[in-house]
């Protein structure tokens, strides 16, 4: 298990998932994970999905290495952790629990927020506003606004 770099779920009743011991995980999908409420990855993470997860109200706040980030259709979850420094992707669509993104890093290169009807927030980086960003796509959001610093 030491050269463990991924690690699909297995998509049945699970219902908390802590491998913040494995050390060597790069990348972690629990899509589907209907009943998982608590999730804690190994800090090294580069990759996480946890899409389709409608118990997860709440991520750990230690996600520094984080790359890929896709946490759609999680209906219960509230809010988003700080975000990597290093997170190059973000696919955040019908999240209603979710009010406000954090501030993006200027690595950043793609961006979908779809569906998020409660959405007010989104503070991005001024260097985003060029063509720093490949592809962003942000609708069905009616309340949001988007502020650049």
């Amino acid at each position: 298990i030491n050269d463990l770099l991924s690690l699909p779920v297995i998509r049945a009743n699970i219902q908390s998932l802590n491998c913040s011991n494995c050390l060597d995980v790069l990348k972690l999908d629990c899509t589907g994970c209907k009943k998982l409420k608590t999730l804690q990855p190994p800090n090294g993470l580069l990759a996480l999905t946890c899409s389709d997860c409608p118990g997860i109200a709440v991520l750990p706040q230690h996600l520094n290495n984080l790359k890929y980030f896709n946490c759609s259709n999680c209906s219960g979850l509230t809010a988003l952790p700080t975000l990597s420094n290093n997170l190059g992707g973000l696919f955040c669509s019908n999240c209603p629990g979710i009010a406000a993104l954090p501030k993006f890093p200027t690595s950043l290169r793609m961006l979908f927020c779809d569906g998020c009807n409660n959405l007010v927030t989104a503070i991005l980086p001024e260097a985003l506003r060029g063509s720093h960003i490949e592809k962003m796509l942000i609708r069905y959001c009616p309340k949001i606004q988007i502020t650049y610093v």
